[in-house]
């Protein structure tokens, strides 16, 4: 922030999810750890829970898959990225804005991770992973502007054409001006519009929204919704984002149309709210464990094509 680097650490995190059946009765429960003290304590936990547990009549049994992805998408350039090589590829950020008179602040992340999935049938899924993040908001006299970048690969990465990207608006010696109230066409950056897809999904693509029927497409399958050129779909194989094969359940990860040329489809769902509503599974089962009663299955992966 402020033209400075204000952190700058390494940070190695685990999470485990366990979860448990006792015939139809489930018992979860999580891990920071996988020492075996604390995964044994977690497992007495989430046996407990199965104990006090009310038969679950949606219970689908645990994935019988073997799940191969041939795409990895995994880079020894973030995986191995010092601290040091960290802050020099943010040099030339700070000396553009020095030399434009702007303030810039943001954050660059990069990561490694490794998934698995496995279970008592004998199924031992796995997918590693790297993932680079470069938010960047530029800070001028009336106006700001943002950029990012976003990949599994730092080959793309192209500090001066984010940061000329962000320092645009910031540039324009106009003062905003106030506009009466109305209606307006407006054109969305590309980032702008990811936000408002993020929104979407999680209150028109989930599954919750599909039982709630809080969802606009509810009632409404294979209507014209949109215009002929709305494309919106989730693909956890399509290698133009951030591959992600299995879901929580173990499931593998299947292509969902939200939005075809214009037309409603379908919604994604795990295996108890498919079960629920008479659907399979998409494969988008998902756990916050910040929250971990939201259970609704929701996109991770979204696509949009006009």
């Amino acid at each position: 922030a402020n033209n400075k680097i204000i952190g700058n650490s390494i940070d190695e995190n685990s999470e485990v999810y366990i979860r448990l059946a006792l015939g139809n009765k489930i018992g979860e429960s999580f891990s920071n750890s996988y020492e075996e003290e604390s995964l044994e304590r977690s497992i007495k936990k989430a046996l407990m829970v199965a104990q006090n547990a009310m038969p679950n009549k949606y219970y689908n049994g645990f994935s019988k898959e073997i799940i191969k992805c041939e795409n990895s998408q995994y880079s020894n350039d973030i995986a191995e990225l010092s601290q040091v090589e960290k802050s020099e590829l943010l040099k030339g950020l700070f000396n553009s804005a020095l030399h434009d008179d702007l303030k810039i602040a943001g954050c660059f992340n990069t990561q490694k991770s490794d998934t698995y999935y496995v279970n008592s049938l004998g199924i031992n899924n796995s997918y590693n992973g790297t993932q680079c993040l470069l938010n960047l908001i530029t800070i001028g006299e009336h106006l700001s502007g943002y950029s990012n970048y976003f990949d599994w690969n730092l080959k793309d990465l192209n500090i001066d054409k984010i940061y000329n990207e962000s320092a645009e608006k910031c540039k324009i010696k106009d003062t905003p001006k106030e506009i009466p109230l109305g209606k307006y066409d407006v054109i969305l950056a590309p980032h702008a519009l990811a936000l408002v897809l993020h929104w979407l999904s999680m209150i028109s693509f989930s599954s919750q929204s599909f039982e709630e029927r809080m969802s606009f497409l509810y009632d409404n399958y294979n209507n014209k919704v949109a215009g002929s050129n709305i494309t919106i779909y989730d693909d956890g194989f399509d290698t133009n984002g951030l591959v992600c094969p299995f879901d929580y359940e173990g499931t593998k990860k299947k292509k969902v149309y939200f939005l075809k040329n214009g037309i409603s489809k379908d919604f994604v769902f795990d295996s108890e709210s498919g079960k629920r509503n008479g659907k399979e599974s998409t494969g988008h089962r998902a756990i916050d464990v910040d929250y971990p009663s939201d259970r609704s299955a929701s996109p991770q992966n979204l696509f949009f094509e006009s």
